[in-house]
């Protein structure tokens, strides 16, 4: 009785044993690049690229219209808004009218505007910082452009891209 109760237990672990499927191993991606903002300098860079971008995806995008739709930019989240994004801003607007495209500064009145929207994350590591930054252009519902970019930033200059200012409220006992 004795071996036919360990035949059968014996049976019963291979049987559940055959069902199992290992997990794939996991591997790292291969070696890449990755730029590093380190100046001022290199905020003007992007905001040259991606003016150059936007202005390529409105002439794929309205290859009819000898006026393309005019552009109103928009910061995503600006309570206190940070170096980067006080200057990125104005550089991106720029960067834009140098491009030949209209930039309005206000969208009141105008129905056919393009809206551009850009937002800024940073990602802190023990050995480095990075960031993130999002552009978006929609015209109503409809997104016509989407880009995301990551770089290094020197890990001391996190506050140039995050606005760590702290609000104190005073209490009295």
């Amino acid at each position: 009785m004795k071996k036919i109760l360990v035949t059968i237990i014996s049976i019963l672990l291979l049987a559940g044993c055959s069902g199992y499927k290992s997990l794939p191993t996991a591997v790292s991606y291969p070696d890449t690049s990755q730029r590093k903002m380190q100046a001022a300098h290199h905020w003007d860079v992007l905001a040259k690229d991606l003016a150059q971008r936007i202005k390529k995806t409105l002439y794929i995008s309205f290859p009819d219209m000898t006026v393309k739709p005019p552009l109103f930019l928009k910061r995503v989240y600006v309570k206190n808004p940070s170096p980067f994004d006080q200057t990125f801003f104005n550089l991106l607007n720029s960067r834009l009218i140098q491009n030949g495209l209209v930039v309005i500064n206000n969208n009141l009145g105008y129905d056919n505007y393009l809206l551009i929207e850009y937002n800024m994350q940073v990602i802190h590591r023990e050995s480095n910082a990075e960031i993130i930054i999002t552009t978006a252009i929609t015209m109503g519902q409809q997104y016509l452009f989407g880009d995301s970019r990551i770089y290094y930033i020197n890990n001391g200059d996190s506050d140039h891209y995050e606005n760590n200012t702290k609000t104190y409220q005073l209490v009295n006992n």
